[in-house]
């Protein structure tokens, strides 16, 4: 078979999965309440951390900005609380500290900019890198 053949015949074959399936209900999520509210605490955090950077970077913060790294510490209690709620253990929390870290040694072993190489051409079988040619008489 030809490409185009095999790749319009995997299409119809989808569309056809894909029918069957019936349409997806509209607003419903695949997430429970408890992971709806990990990510949405989870989000904060991270925007608190970017709030940390720009005080230590000398950028002045708004109010609610503030307010918002105020209660950095709340929101992380909240994190635990329903990280318990969902039967996720320390040793997951513990487990994902553990890869950030190490993705941030692996960062910081891997050379900031990669050195050039040098395309060598390599010697010809008589041992000569190049020869001239010869002016004829």
């Amino acid at each position: 078979p030809r490409y185009k053949e095999v790749v319009e015949k995997a299409a119809r074959e989808a569309a056809k999965l894909k029918k069957a399936q019936g349409p997806k209900p509209v607003g419903e999520s695949a997430l429970t309440a408890e992971q709806k509210e990990e990510l949405r605490l989870q989000k904060k955090l991270r925007e608190c951390q970017d709030l940390e950077r720009q005080v230590q970077e000398g950028k002045p913060l708004v109010a609610n900005q503030q307010e918002k790294l105020a209660r950095k510490a709340e929101l992380e209690e909240k994190l635990k609380e329903v990280r318990r709620q969902m039967g996720k253990e320390d040793n997951e929390e513990q487990a994902e500290e553990r890869t950030q870290e190490q993705q941030q040694e692996q960062e910081e072993e891997a050379p900031a900019t990669p050195e050039p190489t040098k395309e060598v051409e390599a010697p010809r079988p008589n041992g000569v890198w190049h020869q001239q040619p010869r002016a004829e008489a």
